[in-house]
């Protein structure tokens, strides 16, 4: 339930986003409210998954490395993929917490700007391409969100 509320506020958030301006008349652009909802969301996650499951950080950052690594030199990275990571990462966190689809809320919230479809029980089946720039900018509100959370 936690899941879908929270990707329900950033849909909502992006949607009543568009078109909006700042105090000096400069449109806000759907792609810097991308790219902030990327850092927030991986802020999220980081928080998250270090106070309810710090034990699955380490393999998780594994996952994640190995991840960024095979695509470090791409702009665009395939659905195929993304899928493939979202997989490895519920698995993780499976063996961590009852509920990891419900810890990979933020990374869901994410996914759902690039299209992307889950099944009834949470399953990634679909995606569109994901430019690597709002990956780098997750991983970056991780390590913020994981900073966070060791402060406790």
């Amino acid at each position: 339930m936690k899941k879908w509320i929270l990707l329900i506020i950033a849909m909502v958030a992006l949607t009543g986003c568009s078109g909006m301006t700042t105090d000096n008349g400069m449109p806000i652009s759907s792609d810097a409210i991308s790219k902030a909802v990327s850092y927030a969301a991986g802020k999220g996650l980081g928080y998250g998954i270090n106070r309810i499951a710090p034990d699955a950080d380490e393999k998780l950052g594994e996952s994640w490395n190995n991840f960024m690594d095979r695509n470090a030199s791409i702009q665009m990275v395939s659905p195929e993929e993304i899928i493939s990571l979202y997989s490895e990462l519920s698995m993780v966190l499976s063996s961590h917490v009852n509920d990891p689809l419900g810890l990979l809320g933020d990374l869901s919230a994410l996914l759902m700007i690039f299209n992307a479809e889950f099944t009834g029980e949470g399953k990634l089946i679909n995606i569109d391409e994901v430019p690597i720039v709002y990956l780098r900018l997750f991983e970056l509100g991780y390590i913020g969100g994981k900073r966070i959370s060791d402060n406790k």
